[in-house]
């Protein structure tokens, strides 16, 4: 009996032993896996932040792009005006010239 008891408690020891060593190599790769965490968390917050910066100045130069092209917006729109009226001109000086070509045949 004694010797039973005494190989019961051997094997506990040793299931023991074990159970230690599987906590022990848990309690390890559970801080490799926070480490590798850290590491990923700050990687992604410095893209975040990077992310972030990039679109704000892509921001400002969408905005000084839309400036410039309001300013040439309102050239062009000078032009056309410019254009209509000396087209305008063109055509009462046409009409004007006809009417002096037709003095002068008759």
């Amino acid at each position: 009996m004694e010797e039973l008891l005494k190989q019961l408690m051997e094997q506990m020891n040793t299931r023991f032993d074990k159970l230690n060593d599987d906590i022990n190599f848990l309690k390890e790769e559970s801080s490799v896996i926070k480490e590798e965490v850290s590491i990923i968390k700050e990687t992604v917050t410095n893209n975040s932040t990077e992310g972030r910066s990039h679109f704000k100045h892509i921001e400002v130069q969408l905005n000084e792009q839309q400036k410039k092209f309001k300013v040439v917006e309102g050239e062009l729109k000078k032009v056309n005006i410019d254009i209509e009226y000396l087209s305008s001109k063109t055509g009462n000086h046409d009409a004007e010239i006809n009417n002096i070509n037709k003095r002068i045949q008759s």
